[in-house]
């Protein structure tokens, strides 16, 4: 097995093929490092032999654990602002929906049905990085137009 290396430059955090793109940082703390720790995950199931399906269902399943720990720090954040409910329930909807993809794909590994660790990847840097720019951005902003900010010791 491979090991993941984590590099922080200027640039950003590097993790064995997995770039994180400052220019995704929403400007809240706990929101920004909550996205780079998934990042760093997806390092780790990159440095993974897709053959070693124990390993690859670990990193899965911590990814889909800290994705309900992430996506209720962001609900938590947009209920404390009373973030516009059109756009809270459009918010929430594509958390549900990762949810629904993300547990579909771990059943897949976890039956054998697939081991295109390549696919996952695609999936979550795709997801990521358009949630990140267009749901979370917005609500980054919106928290800070109304005076809340979220800190990385909550």
């Amino acid at each position: 097995m491979a090991s993941t290396r984590a590099d922080d430059t200027d640039e950003g955090t590097h993790v064995s093929g997995i770039d994180w793109d400052p220019t995704l940082e929403t400007g809240e703390p706990l929101v920004d490092e909550q996205h780079r720790a998934f990042y760093v995950m997806c390092g780790d199931l990159v440095a993974l032999d897709p053959g070693d399906t124990a390993s690859v269902m670990d990193v899965i399943d911590r990814l889909g654990q800290y994705a309900e720990v992430h996506f209720a720090t962001e609900e938590a954040l947009m209920d404390r602002v009373s973030y516009p409910k059109e756009e809270l329930a459009g918010h929430v909807a594509e958390h549900r929906a990762f949810r629904d993809k993300a547990a579909t794909m771990a059943i897949d590994f976890r039956r054998g049905w697939t081991t295109d660790t390549g696919a996952l990847l695609d999936y979550l840097s795709a997801w990521l990085t358009d949630h990140i720019d267009r749901q979370d951005r917005r609500m980054a902003d919106y928290a800070r137009a109304h005076g809340a900010r979220t800190d990385p010791d909550e």
